[in-house]
C-alpha cells in the first residue's frame, strides 16, 4: 500500500531528558464461591447447546470453571504500571484493557490532556473497567475474564488503583 507523503514538512521534536519510573499495583479479583462454579460447569454443559457456536463457548466456560474450581474465593493480581517522560512528552503505560475514562482520568490528574495513556502493557490480564461501568455489566465487566483465563473480573476499584499507581510513577 502507497502513503501519500505529509502535507507538511516534518519537525523534530524538541529534545529533553528521559526518564522513567514503575509503580507496582494490586487488584483484587472476585472470584467465584466453589458453589458458583459447579454452577457454571452445570449450566455450561455442551451438550445442551443450540448451536456449534454455542457449543464451543459451553466447553470454553465450562472448561474455565473446572480449572478454577479448586481455586474459590478471593485472589490478586500484581502489575506494574510504567510513567515515561521525554522531553514535553508524557507516556502512561498500564496494564490490561483500560476504558477510554480511565486515559481521560490519567490526563487529568497530570494536568496534561496530550499524555498519551497506552494499554496492553506490563501484562494483559483483561478489561479493567472503572467503577461506574460495574452496574452496567457486559462483557468487559461480566464475562471477558473466562477469555483471559483470570480466576474472577477485577474489583470495581481497580482502576482507581491503577491511576494512584499513576500518581505515584509520574
Amino acid at each position: 500500500m502507497w502513503l501519500a507523503p505529509p502535507a507538511a514538512p516534518l519537525e523534530p521534536v524538541a529534545g529533553g531528558p528521559v526518564t522513567w519510573r514503575r509503580a507496582p499495583v494490586t487488584l483484587d479479583v472476585v472470584r467465584p464461591t466453589a458453589a458458583g462454579l459447579r454452577e457454571q460447569v452445570i449450566r455450561y454443559d455442551p451438550a445442551h447447546a443450540a448451536t456449534e457456536s454455542q457449543r464451543a463457548l459451553d466447553v470454553a466456560w465450562r472448561d474455565w470453571a473446572l480449572r478454577h474450581i479448586d481455586e474459590p474465593g478471593d485472589g490478586t493480581w500484581t502489575g506494574s504500571v510504567t510513567c515515561l517522560r521525554w522531553g514535553d512528552v508524557t507516556v502512561v503505560a498500564m496494564p490490561g484493557e483500560p476504558f477510554a475514562a480511565q486515559a481521560g482520568a490519567v490526563r487529568n490528574l497530570l494536568g496534561d490532556p496530550g499524555a498519551i495513556v497506552i494499554g496492553y502493557t506490563n501484562g494483559c490480564p483483561g478489561y479493567i473497567p472503572t467503577a461506574d461501568e460495574y452496574p452496567l455489566g457486559g462483557y468487559e465487566v461480566d464475562d471477558a475474564y473466562h477469555y483471559y483465563n483470570m480466576p474472577g473480573p477485577f474489583a470495581p476499584d481497580s482502576a482507581g488503583r491503577l491511576l494512584r499507581a499513576v500518581q505515584l510513577c509520574t
